[in-house]
């Protein structure tokens, strides 16, 4: 029997299934995985925006979770849009006594789902924001924020760094260090200076990952960080509905199959590449990936260069 590696993703509904839960699924089967659902909010949502919310009761998320975990193995667990401080709460606190009752801690893929790609702020303040860094980082293997959600952490953690100022491989360090993270995957963050034309041919990535092994990790003497620059062509520009769900699910599907991160991260960013390039039409906004047809062309991805900045 053709093993399936099972992944846990706690998220939400989308109504027009681009993203959320729906691209959570489509993107763990397309690639061979088996996606265990926990839903925490509910959204009448179109391409163009979202309508209304409901939040899950969290009596009943813990019957999800305890519905999951009592029968089915689970290994890696992604956490999407959590919503309230409530959710974040309950979900810490799970996933910690879960971590206690195992021998290997549970891998959490961590997309923070605070802006979306085109910059709108999609959580209420600043304060929903430290809440969850604060309580969801330490548990988490990697982080997926995109440039925007970048300067929000930032904001949130009252760093007052002037980005037009900074290297990309320091802010990278900076943050995974003050999140107390393992790996951060910085998504179409390139802010060096002269990357103008760069930035219109390539989509570029920064992975930074916490190198300790030859350190004290409490009282963090000797850490240091690894980046990474992922550059990859771009794809022609298109409005996209689910890239930050689908990527950060990818990641966890490649993590189920015991890729490293830093490869995970690398075949994840070619998958995405195809669910862009044979993305279908979807609503009168956006288009939608095409998950299927993406991992049945995995081989077929062009040139990703995988450099170690200094």
């Amino acid at each position: 029997m053709e093993e399936h590696p099972k992944i846990l993703s706690i998220a939400g509904s989308d109504s027009c299934a681009g993203a959320g839960m729906q691209a959570d699924l489509k993107t763990a089967m397309s690639l061979g995985c088996h996606c265990c659902t926990i839903l925490v909010v509910l959204t009448a949502q179109n391409t163009k925006e979202v309508k209304s919310i409901i939040e899950v009761d969290e009596k009943f998320i813990v019957e999800q979770l305890d519905a999951i975990f009592t029968d089915i193995t689970i290994e890696v667990v992604k956490l999407g849009v959590l919503y309230s401080k409530k959710i974040i709460s309950l979900i810490h606190n799970y996933i910690r006594n879960i971590n206690k009752m195992r021998e290997k801690k549970l891998l959490v893929v961590f997309d923070p789902v605070f802006v979306s790609s085109s910059g709108c702020m999609l959580v209420e303040n600043l304060d929903y924001v430290k809440y969850a860094l604060d309580l969801i980082c330490p548990l988490s293997c990697i982080i997926t924020p995109n440039f925007h959600e970048c300067k929000v952490i930032l904001e949130a953690l009252n760093l007052n760094i002037d980005i037009n100022n900074i290297r990309t491989s320091d802010l990278c360090k900076l943050v995974t260090e003050k999140l107390n993270i393992n790996a951060c995957l910085f998504k179409s963050c390139n802010i060096d200076i002269n990357t103008e034309d760069e930035n219109k041919l390539y989509a570029v990535d920064h992975l930074c990952i916490k190198n300790d092994k030859d350190c004290d990790t409490k009282i963090k003497q000797n850490l240091s960080y690894d980046v990474y620059k992922l550059k990859s062509k771009r794809n022609p520009q298109k409005d996209i509905h689910g890239t930050g769900c689908t990527l950060s699910t990818a990641i966890s599907c490649f993590l189920s199959k015991k890729y490293d991160i830093i490869q995970a991260c690398i075949e994840s960013k070619k998958y995405i590449y195809n669910c862009i390039n044979y993305a279908y039409d979807l609503g009168s906004k956006s288009q939608g990936l095409n998950h299927l047809k993406a991992a049945q062309h995995l081989t077929d991805f062009p040139e990703l260069q995988v450099i170690k900045v200094d």
